[in-house]
């Protein structure tokens, strides 16, 4: 988890040539899959260090780019030895085909967002599932029981907790705070294993995360999904290059967030389902 930066000039003489002004940060886990940036601005021109925080984000890959300088267009450039000493291979901005005056870093650093000191809980989500929503709670989403409680089943296993849904279906969460992990079992409820199997997915902020693949009874997956910085939760069943039986009933046992205590989830908002 990344929360910020700290960049410092040159520290000789001439600590005020080179500074880069407008800048972008972009954190990814993908090279070149960079998305929207979690920093747009512009730094100060010092001649000490400076400490840029914004939103806690997860990624593997720390791209800073730099749209331009503070001596962009200062005729003092031409009296900066540095300055003249790279005229020939100045730094180029590869996302627009500008040039920007030679940028010079005496230190660079990113910083990691700190684990927060605040005990530990987890929280299932259908407990915070809407009852209009048309989601079965702690329950198959049938009426051919398997067991007298009707509750989700596969492969024999019971599940006390969980999502039941049928056919192709999207569920959604908001989560605040500080969530760490998603954990679920997920397959096809024995009720219906003859009717077909289907696809999971997990979406965090639009951007998948886990895709199961086609699955069928028997089988049961267990996803455990990094969500650190993920604000809005998808999960998704879905077809497997074909229509969904609309009577395939499938479970996310056991769904479950883990993080902290204070961090919260906010009611299903929306669920589609035929």
């Amino acid at each position: 988890m990344i929360n910020g930066f700290e960049i410092a000039p040159r520290n000789d003489e001439h600590w005020m040539y080179g500074q880069a002004r407008e800048v972008e940060v972009y954190l990814s886990d993908t090279n070149g899959e960079w998305g929207k940036p979690v920093f747009k601005g512009e730094l100060k021109k010092l001649q000490t260090s400076q400490k840029i925080l914004f939103t806690p984000k997860a990624g593997h890959l720390f791209r800073f780019r730099v749209l331009s300088t503070w001596d962009q267009d200062d005729a003092a450039n031409n009296s900066d030895p540095m300055v003249v000493a790279n005229t020939v291979n100045a730094a180029y901005n590869a996302m627009n085909a500008v040039d920007v005056a030679p940028i010079t870093i005496s230190e660079f650093s990113v910083l990691e967002y700190p684990t927060p000191d605040r005990p530990k809980q987890q929280l299932y989500l259908s407990d915070f599932a809407n009852h209009a929503a048309g989601i079965a709670k702690d329950r198959a989403n049938t009426t051919r029981h398997t067991n007298p409680e009707n509750l989700m089943q596969m492969n024999g296993l019971r599940f006390h907790k969980g999502l039941g849904v049928t056919g192709a279906s999207a569920i959604e969460f908001n989560l605040a705070g500080d969530w760490q992990l998603f954990r679920a079992d997920v397959g096809i409820d024995d009720a219906c294993r003859d009717a077909g199997g289907m696809q999971f997915q997990i979406w965090g902020d639009d951007k998948l995360l886990f895709n199961s693949g086609l699955i069928a009874a028997p089988a049961v997956v267990k996803p455990e999904i990094d969500i650190r910085g993920i604000n809005k939760l998808s999960l998704k069943t879905i077809a497997n290059g074909k229509q969904v039986n609309s009577n395939v009933c499938a479970n996310w046992a056991n769904a479950s967030v883990l993080g902290f205590k204070g961090d919260t989830v906010q009611q299903l908002i929306e669920k589609k389902s035929h």
